[in-house]
Parts: structure tokens; sequence; C-alpha cells
């Protein structure tokens, strides 16, 4: 992030967040998400552990995310602030199964038939002629 998140006092700030040094802004940006971004990424996520903000940078990161769609920001990388989102967004539906993930159809086991316990196999019924 390069200035102090909107919901932060500039006067409450001791000094700049360590994430405005031009030395290390390209830290916050890595290009892809494997190799040398990787090591990027754990450097940028050092500097904003030290970040006084960090919390607050978090917070408006996860509660603006189409401001924030990529690198590094409040400590967590594009896909940590996705996943969080995502599963932030499963809580509020009620749903206690991952996003995008889907059940199982039933079994033939599974079938429950009145007067027999869940789970017992049901035979087809055989014709008498």
């Amino acid at each position: 992030m390069k200035t102090v998140p909107r919901n932060v006092d500039p006067q409450a700030v001791p000094c700049s967040p360590p994430c405005a040094d031009a030395d290390v802004i390209e830290l916050f940006f890595p290009v892809g998400t494997a190799g040398p971004a990787l090591q990027q990424i754990a450097e940028a996520k050092a500097i904003c552990r030290r970040c006084p903000v960090l919390q607050a940078c978090r917070a408006e990161a996860l509660a603006r995310p189409g401001a924030f769609t990529h690198g590094v920001v409040g400590g967590l990388s594009e896909d940590e602030r996705h996943a969080l989102l995502r599963r932030r967004a499963a809580r509020e539906r009620g749903s206690d199964e991952r996003p995008n993930q889907q059940r199982p159809p039933p079994s033939d086991a599974a079938v429950h038939a009145p007067g027999r316990a869940v789970g017992e196999r049901v035979r087809p019924l055989r014709r008498h002629e």
C-alpha cells in the first residue's frame, strides 16, 4: 500500500508506512505467484509485520476488495485475501461448506425407504407373473 488507509487518521501514524518507501514498493507487486515472486511476497509480508497500521490496512483491503486487487496489502497476498473473502461470504450465507465445493450425489445405499434404517439397501421389487 502506498499511503495510509483512509480509515486511519494520518496524524496518529508516527511515521510514513514502510511500504511507502520507493526502494521497496516493487516487493508489494510481484509478478506471478511462484519462483522469485514467492520471495518477494515473503519480504513484503515481513515489512507489513513491522507496520504500525497493519490491522487498519488489512481491514480496509478486505472491506474494499475491488480497490486492492493485486499484490500484498495488509500483510496478505492477493490469494490469501481472496480466500478470506470467500470464507467470510460462505459464513454469511450460513454455509459451512467451502465455496465451489459440491456435495456428491447420494448413492443407492443412502436412499431411505419407509420402514427401513437410513442407509439400508433397498431391493428392487420383483413382479410375479
